[in-house]
C-alpha cells in the first residue's frame, strides 16, 4: 500500500507544483487563464492519465477523515507487542473522544477513600 501511495503522491506533487507555478505566472502578469496551456505544461512532466490514476489511487488508499486513521494508529502497537495485544487492540475499537471518561474518574474517587491496605499496624 505505501509504495503505491508514495508513487501517487510524487505524481500529484509534480503536477501540483507545475500547476501552481503556472497559476502564479498568470496572476503575476494579470493574464487570462488558458486551461489548455495549463494542461500542456503539466503534461510535459506528467501525463494526464498518470494524474488521473494517481488521484484514483489516493482516493482508494486514503479514506475520508472519519477518525479511522486515528483508530488505526492506536491499534498499530498491538501488532508490535504480543504481550499486550489483546488490550491494545481494544483501544482502536472506539473512535469516540472521551469514551473512557471513567478511567479519569476512578483514580480521583479512590484517592478520597482511606487506604486500609497502606496503613501500618500500630499493634505490637
Amino acid at each position: 500500500m505505501l509504495p503505491q501511495l508514495a508513487k501517487a503522491a510524487r505524481t500529484l506533487a509534480k503536477a501540483s507544483k507545475i500547476r501552481t507555478e503556472e497559476l502564479d505566472l498568470v496572476a503575476e502578469h494579470d493574464a487570462d487563464l488558458d486551461v489548455a496551456a495549463l494542461w500542456a505544461a503539466v503534461e510535459e512532466a506528467v501525463p494526464r492519465t498518470a494524474v488521473s490514476s494517481a488521484v484514483a489511487m489516493v482516493e482508494a488508499l486514503v479514506p475520508e477523515d472519519d477518525g479511522s486513521a486515528e483508530a488505526a494508529m492506536r491499534a498499530k502497537p498491538a501488532l508490535r507487542y504480543n504481550t499486550v495485544r489483546p488490550f491494545l487492540s481494544l483501544l482502536g475499537e472506539s473512535d469516540a473522544p472521551g469514551s473512557a471518561r471513567w478511567s479519569y474518574a476512578a483514580p480521583r474517587a479512590t484517592a478520597s477513600t482511606p487506604c486500609t491496605l497502606c496503613r501500618t499496624s500500630t499493634a505490637g
